[in-house]
């Protein structure tokens, strides 16, 4: 009971701090950016992605023949490792991902097992 209570807890902490942050919305406004994300066997789309700061569209679309997911993750300033993810898309799924990121280096990945390593990686760079 208290182990639920906690992971409970350490969710509705963690998404008020994304949240407060600034990096998790779920507000789409007139100055966001939309890309389309085409995930595939084994890309997640793009080489490299040069953004400006701010609030970024994410429309993510599974256009493979096996499950994937997209996550963007990065360091923040306490060496601590955090991402923002999609569910596992199953081919044909779609889902809209709308954060708003700070000038820095950020890692777009599919987390699967092996799919990262596979060419499911990509850096986006932010200023």
């Amino acid at each position: 009971m208290w182990k639920g209570r906690c992971l409970l807890l350490g969710a509705v902490l963690a998404f008020a701090v994304l949240s407060a942050a600034g990096i998790l919305s779920q507000e789409v406004s007139a100055d966001s950016h939309v890309l389309e994300v085409q995930l595939d066997e084994w890309t997640v789309g793009f080489d490299e992605l040069e953004l400006a700061a701010g609030r970024t569209q994410f429309q993510v679309v599974n256009n493979g023949r096996m499950p994937h997911n997209f996550v963007i993750e990065w360091t923040n300033a306490d060496g601590e490792r955090l991402a923002l993810e999609t569910p596992v898309l199953q081919p044909g799924e779609e889902y809209r991902l709308i954060v708003s990121l700070a000038p820095g280096t950020y890692q777009a990945l599919c987390t699967i097992s092996g799919h990262a390593d596979l060419g499911m990686s990509a850096p986006i760079v932010v200023q």
